[in-house]
């Protein structure tokens, strides 16, 4: 993003935003507008997202009791089995979540070059 100039727009645009009204009506209207022009495959994944919201949901609320069960097989009446079962979830999660960080960080400052497909 440092790196990169910015376009400046043409001056037919530049007038257009300098004369267009503001507002929430304006914004809703040109989102809807939007939406009906987007191709076909943004509005399927569009509906795929609405369940990937559910699906983290679920996953959050359920996850130390999944992973209570399947891998140390003691249920939430097991109290300190169970406490120390969460713990462990939450480790797990936790470095799920560094790892993406860390992905993170490395696909944004460009670090994964080396994986580039014009190298392979």
């Amino acid at each position: 993003m440092a790196r990169t100039n910015e376009l400046t727009p043409p001056a037919w645009e530049l007038e257009e935003i300098a004369n267009s009204k503001g507002g929430p009506g304006v914004v809703f209207r040109d989102l809807g507008d939007a939406v009906k022009t987007m191709p076909a495959a943004m509005h399927k994944l569009g509906f795929v997202f609405g369940f990937q919201w559910y699906a983290m949901f679920i996953y959050w609320q359920f996850v130390s009791l999944s992973v209570g069960e399947s891998v140390f097989g003691v249920t939430p009446d097991q109290k300190e089995a169970f406490q120390q079962a969460a713990g462990w979830s939450g480790l797990m999660n936790a470095s799920y979540n560094a790892v993406t960080m860390i992905a993170a960080w490395a696909l944004a400052t460009g670090a994964t070059s080396v994986w580039s497909p014009t190298r392979c």
